[in-house]
């Protein structure tokens, strides 16, 4: 018993399973791992009038529903664009890498396998961490 419950631990919650785009709109997975790199620094993610749609610090994950039709989001200069379709999820990664001070957010398009390898033991962000 011992084992087992050890083994439970170790693997985490396991993979999230994320519900579908609301009716009409599609869904915006915005999500940062676990990786220790820049722990310390967040990944703030902007929408297309420039105001913060999340802010989040590793292993959380934020879901925006969107209208169909075309979407730009960026953060500190690096910028995705999605042709957003009604029904369909869309992911979006931000990582932290060099900067010349400091580490800096970088956003990149990412699929569903991908999220899911890197989902166990993510938490879901509602709005910007910390305010």
């Amino acid at each position: 018993m011992k084992r087992a419950l050890l083994a439970l631990a170790l693997l985490g919650n396991g993979p999230l399973i994320l519900p579908d785009a609301p009716a009409g709109k599609a869904q915006v997975v915005f999500y940062r791992g676990s990786s220790l790199a820049g722990a310390a620094i967040p990944c703030t993610i902007f929408g297309e009038n420039g105001g913060a749609i999340t802010t989040m610090y590793r292993g959380k994950y934020t879901r925006v529903a969107v209208d169909p039709g075309p979407h730009a989001y960026a953060a500190k200069g690096d910028a995705v664009k999605i042709n957003a379709e009604a029904g369909q999820t869309y992911y979006v990664s931000c990582s932290i890498g060099m900067g010349i001070m400091a580490g800096r957010a970088h956003v990149h398009l990412s699929n569903a396998d991908e999220f899911t390898r890197k989902s166990n033991d993510m938490k879901e962000v509602l709005g910007v961490e910390g305010q």
